[in-house]
C-alpha cells in the first residue's frame, strides 16, 4: 500500500525539485540569502537537495544596511559552516560610490533601492537565475514592478 505523504512533505518536495530544476538548467544561478526566515528556509531546502555536494551556487546578500548585527553575525555563521560562497553588495558602499543615489534623502532604501542594486549585481556576475524569498519579493500596492 502506497504511504500519503502530508501536503508540507509534498510542498517540500516541489521546492526540492524546483532548485534542482534551477541548477540544472540555469547557468549561473544564485540563492539570494540574508540570514531572515524566508532565506534560512531556501538555505535548508538547498541543503536537502545538494548535500552531501557543494551547492552549485553561490549565496549572496543585498546589504541595505538595516539589519541586526545578530543577523548579520547568523548569515556569515551560516555560510561558513556550510562552507558556501557567500557574495555581500553592500548598498552603503554603492551610495559612496554614486553607483546608486537616493532620488530624497529620506527614500526608503528597502525596496526600489536594494532591487536594482540585486539586479546590477546580478548583470555584472552574470547571474542567470536568482532563487529568493517570499521579502525579497515584498511590494507596496502601488508598485507595479517587481524583480
Amino acid at each position: 500500500m502506497k504511504e500519503k505523504i502530508s501536503h508540507l512533505d509534498w510542498l517540500e518536495s516541489e521546492a526540492i525539485h524546483i532548485m534542482r530544476e534551477v541548477a540544472g538548467q540555469c547557468a549561473n544561478p544564485v540563492l539570494l540569502f540574508s540570514g531572515g526566515k524566508d532565506s534560512l528556509c531556501l538555505l535548508r531546502i538547498a541543503e536537502k537537495a545538494f548535500r552531501p555536494g557543494r551547492f552549485p551556487f553561490p549565496l549572496m546578500h543585498i546589504d541595505t544596511g538595516h539589519n541586526y548585527p545578530e543577523v548579520i553575525n547568523f548569515r556569515d555563521k551560516k555560510a561558513n559552516e556550510l562552507g558556501e560562497r557567500l557574495i555581500v553588495s553592500s548598498l552603503e558602499d554603492s551610495m559612496k560610490k554614486g553607483t546608486i543615489v537616493l532620488k530624497q534623502d529620506d527614500e526608503s532604501r528597502e525596496i526600489s533601492t536594494s532591487r536594482l542594486l540585486c539586479l546590477r549585481q546580478l548583470k555584472s556576475m552574470s547571474l542567470i537565475a536568482a532563487l529568493v524569498g517570499q521579502d525579497v519579493m515584498k511590494k507596496k500596492p502601488e508598485q507595479k514592478n517587481v524583480l
